[in-house]
């Protein structure tokens, strides 16, 4: 009987109602369809080849001699232990389909699914899986660490910048900030130290409720301050008048330290400081006598450079000193020191008070000049002091 007959009687009798084989047509089975299932040669190139049907492949392995009794549908009460054909993963069940039955019928074999341990593709993924699970923890901690690293860098940073807080101070600075604190000129909680440069501390504070805004420098033998209005653009006077002040060193190269407030990006006060030294030329060779001494004494208690002192008119005998810098200033002073002081960044508005007159300042095409206002007990004396 042809191999091909005998395959189909040998399964249509291991699947079919009321088959069975013995052990040797199981294993005669088991030989036909491994015949069955090597590989057919290709057809030359143009000839049509008929579509075949592959036969089911599955190999009965019978665990005793006596027959054994396949139906469809039911399991038998000694089932046989069938084994796939295949090489993949021997001795695993498989789904197995029953050939037609002698009224042409197809019956459907039982169907096992295969499972993870008897699958090597799933198994090795399973393994591969098992060793990349440590990596995949290794990867997550590291990221997790990451993050925490810059959380903490965030709040560091916060805290050491994200505060406007101000330098540190010491003893001095600390002493300096009560005293401008207790004189009650500026507004409460507005005075804080700028920073510190040549030996010489920058201070802000405002006053008169943030209208006017002022910087103040120490140590001197007299605190250097400057101050203007602090809405200076509305007067067009934000770049031409910069709030600044300068102190001058006592030393013989005349060195002074200038002061100006600029604002960063958030529009906070910082200050700028710069040095510079006026051994050159001395400005006080442009005085002589009692007036140089006067000279000094103003710009030592004032801070005001020299090169800007000048005298414009006498009340008897005491000079009667201009300087224009940061704001115009007019003094009284003599060998005692400085008796009357004006300053303001609006020239009309500077005035000193004497007992026999009162000093102004009128803008003329040369400059500021001096006015006079006597009052109404020393006008005959003021008419003879002109004579």
């Amino acid at each position: 009987m042809p191999d091909g007959e005998r395959l189909r009687e040998l399964q249509r009798r291991a699947y079919g109602p009321g088959g069975g084989l013995s052990a040797a047509e199981a294993e005669e089975l088991a030989q036909l369809q491994a015949v069955g299932r090597m590989p057919v040669a290709e057809p030359p190139v143009g000839e049509v080849v008929e579509p075949s049907v592959v036969e089911p492949s599955v190999a009965l392995t019978v665990a005793s001699p006596a027959p054994v009794s396949l139906v469809a549908g039911v399991e038998a009460e000694t089932p046989a232990s069938v084994e796939t054909g295949t090489d993949d993963a021997p001795g695993a069940p498989a789904s197995v389909e029953t050939g037609t039955d002698e009224a042409g019928q197809t019956h459907p074999g039982p169907e096992t699914e295969s499972s993870p341990s008897t699958d090597p593709e799933r198994g090795a993924q399973r393994r591969d899986e098992g060793r990349s699970a440590p990596r995949r923890r290794r990867i997550l901690l590291a990221v997790a660490a990451a993050a925490s690293a810059l959380l903490v860098g965030l709040g560091a940073g916060w805290l050491l910048f994200g505060r406007d807080t101000g330098p540190a101070m010491d003893a001095k600075q600390r002493s300096a900030w009560t005293e401008f604190e207790a004189s009650g000129k500026y507004d409460a909680g507005s005075i804080r130290m700028l920073g510190e440069q040549y030996g010489i501390t920058a201070w802000y504070a405002t006053q008169e409720d943030g209208s006017t805004e002022c910087l103040m420098l120490t140590p001197s033998k007299q605190v250097s301050i400057g101050c203007l209005p602090t809405k200076r653009e509305e007067q067009g006077q934000a770049y031409s008048v910069p709030l600044s002040t300068q102190v001058r060193f006592g030393d013989d190269k005349g060195t002074t330290v200038n002061g100006f407030v600029v604002r960063d990006v958030r529009g906070t006060p910082t200050v700028v400081m710069q040095k510079w030294e006026s051994q050159a030329s001395n400005w006080a060779d442009m005085f002589s006598g009692d007036e140089r001494d006067i000279a000094e004494l103003i710009v030592d208690e004032t801070g005001v450079p020299g090169d800007f002192l000048q005298i414009v008119g006498y009340d008897g005998d005491t000079p009667i000193w201009l300087t224009q810098n940061v704001e115009t200033c007019l003094y009284a002073a003599d060998l005692g020191g400085i008796s009357q002081q004006s300053c303001s960044a609006d020239t009309t508005e500077v005035t000193i008070s004497l007992p026999n007159a009162t000093y102004g300042l009128r803008d003329t095409n040369m400059g500021p000049r001096l006015t006079t206002t006597f009052s109404h007990d020393s006008l005959v004396t003021g008419e003879q002091a002109a004579e």
